[in-house]
């Protein structure tokens, strides 16, 4: 497994294949004969062993998983293969971003307590853990959020004449990032 942040040159595996000649008959060489789209990795034949290593910048989304076929090589031209699988994992590079702002948010005095008003979405290039949204806002007396759904709750009644506007500011979070918009509901 490597992650698409992996700089070049960094190790993924190493592969071995024993030859039973002796001395020099018994020099293995390797190479990666397919299943390398865009020549992403390189082997380098050291010491009787493949490594293979990142050539190329790696992207999640183009590609998440090779499958190369390694050719081990004597001296004598006898040749073995063997698969190589390597798992690309998406890192946290997209920050989140809500769609639709700015809102438009009324809401009736008489909504009843625990109501949902409005559901905010954020969205993220990302994928499964990475892309994961936490939404939350600031402490106010009259909504809450659902930190799942994004819905935007009524938590007591309304009274217009004592909360006629809230300005309230709804963040969404995930592992690396944190956005938020400032949002203003009137009742």
């Amino acid at each position: 497994m490597v992650s698409e942040e992996d700089p070049l040159g960094t190790p993924v595996v190493t592969v071995t294949a024993k030859d039973r000649d002796a001395a020099e008959n018994a020099r293995v060489t390797y190479s990666i004969t397919s299943g390398n789209t865009r020549d992403a990795f390189s082997i380098i034949s050291q010491m009787g062993q493949g490594h293979i290593t990142v050539a190329r910048p790696l992207n999640y989304k183009e590609q998440s998983r090779y499958i190369l076929t390694v050719t081990a090589t004597d001296p004598g031209n006898l040749v073995d293969t063997a698969s190589v699988f390597i798992n690309v994992t998406d890192a946290n590079t997209y920050r989140p971003q809500f769609q639709n702002t700015p809102y438009q948010i009324r809401v009736d005095e008489d909504t009843p307590v625990n109501d949902v008003v409005f559901k905010v979405m954020a969205t993220d290039g990302d994928s499964g853990e990475n892309a994961r949204i936490t939404y939350t806002m600031d402490a106010n007396e009259a909504f809450t959020i659902n930190p799942v759904t994004g819905d935007i709750i009524v938590k007591k009644e309304l009274d217009r004449e004592t909360t006629a506007g809230l300005f309230v500011i709804i963040y969404r979070q995930e592992k690396s990032f944190s956005i938020f918009f400032k949002q203003i509901i009137t009742v």
